[in-house]
């Protein structure tokens, strides 16, 4: 996908030619280091996809190195490689596994200046659990002692709460020392990738799910064509009672947030939670507050 690379003027005279489209901003992570905990599958493939992209050095911990989406068969380290990028792979259990090992990889290609923190994903491990404050916390300090990084914790709804406060005191911890702590809600849909092949099997009768197949240097992810493992497109599975937009949308569509966030656009971001999760947190508000008015 072709990213205009055209600033946006703030304030001013701007025309309306001068501003780019909704969706067309650049994000230049040529010099950086990304490592992504659970880049295997979901939210944290996409993001490793995106960043590969955008030109950085990509470290991709999971607990294994397969995708869990069948119809994404190819390792994250592999597609970025075989793009013409650079990625490493790193096994990273939480559970059992302390987060030093993925901080000496990114530490071989100059440090770690993001950390994505995907417990989205069908593998990832419980977004309340104290390893998971152990590992941001361990990246922040990291990067804190080079004056500089960016941390991004991915979170489904039910854990907000914990994901805030986890979020909240790494920032309040590491402000001084030049490093963000952000998060991001997200409820993406069940198995959405971008294609891997001219089609895929979507497991239901024969039926198939068209898709484009990745060139070399695609690296799929933002912009590449999507499939759902069901047969049925995120759209179709939502609820549109509970989710403003119809859909709470594909793993893709989380991140342009997480690029945001770690980005100089955001400079003076920390400590916040961002929805992306089609309307879910807004409407389940709206319905609290309905609730709480006719009492």
């Amino acid at each position: 996908m072709d990213i205009d690379a055209t600033p946006i003027p703030i304030g001013g005279d701007a025309e309306a030619d001068d501003l780019a489209p909704v969706g067309s901003a650049s994000f230049d992570f040529a010099d950086a280091t990304v490592a992504v905990a659970g880049g295997a599958s979901g939210v944290g493939r996409a993001a490793a996809l995106a960043f590969a992209r955008a030109g950085a050095t990509v470290v991709v911990a999971a607990g294994r190195e397969a995708p869990a989406d069948p119809h994404a068969s190819v390792p994250t380290h592999r597609v970025i490689r075989e793009g013409g990028g650079t990625a490493e792979y790193v096994e990273f259990d939480r559970a059992t596994d302390d987060p030093s090992a993925v901080l000496a990889a990114a530490r071989e290609a100059g440090g770690a200046d993001v950390l994505v923190d995907d417990a989205t994903g069908a593998d990832a491990i419980d977004a309340r659990s104290a390893d998971r404050e152990s590992a941001i916390r361990a990246a922040a300090a990291e990067m804190a002692d080079r004056g500089r990084g960016s941390v991004v914790a991915v979170t489904r709804p039910g854990a907000r709460s914990a994901a805030a406060e986890t979020v909240v005191d790494a920032a309040l911890a590491f402000a001084g020392d030049g490093v963000r702590v952000n998060g991001v809600v997200a409820r993406p849909g069940p198995t959405a990738e971008s294609g891997m092949g001219a089609s895929q099997s979507d497991g239901s009768d024969g039926n198939e799910t068209e898709s484009e197949t990745e060139t070399e240097d695609d690296f799929g992810g933002v912009g590449a064509t999507r499939t759902v493992g069901t047969g049925e497109s995120a759209t179709d599975r939502a609820d549109p009672g509970d989710v403003l937009l119809g859909s709470a949308g594909y793993p893709e569509d989380v991140v342009p947030a997480v690029l945001f966030l770690t980005s100089g656009a955001a400079g003076r971001v920390t400590g916040e939670l961002l929805a992306v999760d089609g309307g879910q947190a807004a409407r389940r508000s709206a319905g609290r507050s309905d609730s709480e008015s006719s009492t």
